[in-house]
């Protein structure tokens, strides 16, 4: 993807259209972070901290920011139990 921003008219979970920033602009970033609060995000948060293979992984895990860029994951206790 060469964009900036996609678009999206049917996403899965909601709301189902929405845009998102692409990986170019996610990697040139200085800081990205991410936010996963309550118990239905354990299994997500679980995946994400142990498999970070960007080939075997998820979405997020596809985040990679060039030096000195960084990644933060904000999450609460019930979603890292």
């Amino acid at each position: 993807m060469d964009g900036w921003v996609a678009w999206l008219n049917d996403s899965p979970k909601p709301p189902p259209t929405r845009i998102t920033l692409t990986y170019p602009v996610l990697n040139h970033s200085l800081r990205v972070a991410f936010v996963s609060t309550g118990e239905g995000k354990q299994e997500i948060m679980k995946e994400v901290l142990d498999n970070p293979n960007p080939k075997e992984g998820l979405p997020s895990s596809r985040v990679r920011p060039i030096s000195p860029g960084r990644v933060f994951f904000f999450s609460d206790d019930a979603a890292l139990k």
